[in-house]
């Protein structure tokens, strides 16, 4: 079998996942981010709804993916990635079959339920624990290339699924969807397999750190033990990171769903505000993939610090924009911003913490993303109903930014001390 192109495959296999999760992660998030942006306006005149009725399904999800994210250790434990994936992939489509069915609004939050529960396993925590099983070479690179694919995917769904709606209905593109996610489940669990060791094989890279680490006489990064959980939990910088990390996630998706009805709002066709939200995802996965690199090269502190004041600056500007032109330049700015819940907190929450109880510090933070996306939306929206605009939610948004830099500046501050003073007990 040696030589054959078989054999080439089977050693390289780490390659095949990685190609599988990148389709699954494409097709689940790309189409995710645009399930309540493309489809907010023709939704809502369909059914009858006002846009804050109808942002309440957001919420419904997000507060479902914060059980999914408390819960996704012990069941990834049991079951792994290929079944927990598999599952939640599948019940993703039955829920957008319901959206494509709908007559009313409980479609659309039962489904919510079922994107929620099954988030986690097919999102960020679900992707970094089987791209880390995988590889150990090239780990940052391929976890930031897999993640920047929901980027690439919300880009072209944005364009796909508008031209379907222009041509056909909103009920032919979530019906799509639905087949979409039908047969991204059946590559999950016909090709992926959750570690290496399933088909005797090792990690990427794992037998040359071990003898790098070996002739340097030192202990292999991985092996750093960090802060343990039950210091942080005493340590009130810990907290202010949960609090900037909620902030974080309140910006992020308060703006990005309603980037194209804004843009119409402001003057821009349908078309033409589908393909500035394009933009914003394609713009958003070159920014995960030089998030990455910049993290590798500097500190994922001030990597934090360049994305955050972009955010400030991509919301404002999209305030004010009139222009496609400005439209551009305000999303993507933003975009950089909008990479922070995935490249940028399991970069971050490793050089602040270390990896001894990683997990459960990024699991701490996940779930303040989650509780985020509860009020973001409707508050968004509901302020939409009120005023007539998301100009004033966008200025708003931008302050909110600048006080959430603050907020990590400080909280910085108190995690270098603490581990300072940890090295310091070790001497």
């Amino acid at each position: 079998m040696k030589g054959t192109w078989k054999h080439w495959l089977y050693t390289h296999y780490h390659w095949v996942v990685a190609a599988v999760v990148f389709l699954e992660f494409s097709t689940a998030i790309g189409l995710a981010n645009n399930i309540y942006s493309i489809y907010l306006i023709p939704v809502t005149e369909g059914l009858g709804v006002s846009r804050g009725v109808f942002s309440l399904a957001p919420s419904i999800k997000y507060l479902a993916a914060f059980f999914s994210n408390l819960a996704f250790g012990l069941l990834y434990r049991h079951w792994g990635y290929r079944q927990t994936a598999t599952v939640a992939l599948a019940l993703t489509g039955v829920a957008y079959v319901g959206y494509a069915l709908a007559r009313n609004m409980a479609p659309f939050y039962l489904g919510a339920v079922l994107v929620g529960l099954s988030e986690a396993f097919c999102s960020t925590a679900g992707t970094a624990r089987v791209i880390s099983a995988w590889f150990h070479r090239h780990q940052g690179l391929v976890l930031g290339v897999v993640m920047a694919s929901s980027g690439i995917g919300g880009s072209l769904f944005s364009v796909v699924m508008t031209a379907v709606m222009t041509r056909w209905s909103w009920r032919a593109a979530l019906g799509i969807s639905a087949g979409l996610l039908f047969l991204a489940s059946v590559l999950v669990v016909l090709l992926v397999r959750d570690a290496p060791a399933w088909m005797g094989l090792q990690p990427l890279g794992d037998e040359e750190d071990r003898q790098r680490a070996k002739a340097r006489q030192t202990r292999r990064p991985a092996d750093w033990d960090g802060i343990p959980m039950a210091v942080l939990k005493r340590r009130g910088f810990f907290y202010v990171i949960l609090l900037a990390t909620f902030l974080v996630g309140i910006v992020n998706y308060a703006v990005f769903p309603i980037v194209a009805a804004h843009l119409q709002d402001r003057g821009l066709s349908a078309a033409g505000a589908a393909s500035v939200q394009g933009v914003m995802f394609l713009a958003m996965a070159g920014a995960k993939i030089v998030e990455g690199l910049c993290c590798d090269r500097f500190s994922a502190r001030s990597v934090m610090v360049f994305c955050l004041l972009s955010t400030a600056g991509g919301t404002a500007l999209l305030a004010l924009s009139g222009s496609a032109a400005m439209a551009i330049a305000a999303v993507i700015l933003f975009s950089f911003g909008l990479a922070t819940t995935t490249v940028m907190l399991p970069t971050l929450t490793t050089e602040l913490f270390g990896e001894r109880d990683y997990s459960s510090a990024l699991g701490a933070q996940l779930a303040a993303i989650s509780l985020s996306g509860v009020i973001a939306l409707p508050a968004m929206n509901f302020s939409f109903d009120l005023l007539g605009s998301y100009v004033p939610g966008l200025w708003c948004l931008a302050l909110v930014t600048l006080v959430t830099l603050g907020l990590y500046l400080i909280a910085f501050r108190g995690a270098r001390r603490e581990r300072r003073c940890m090295e310091a007990a070790y001497v």
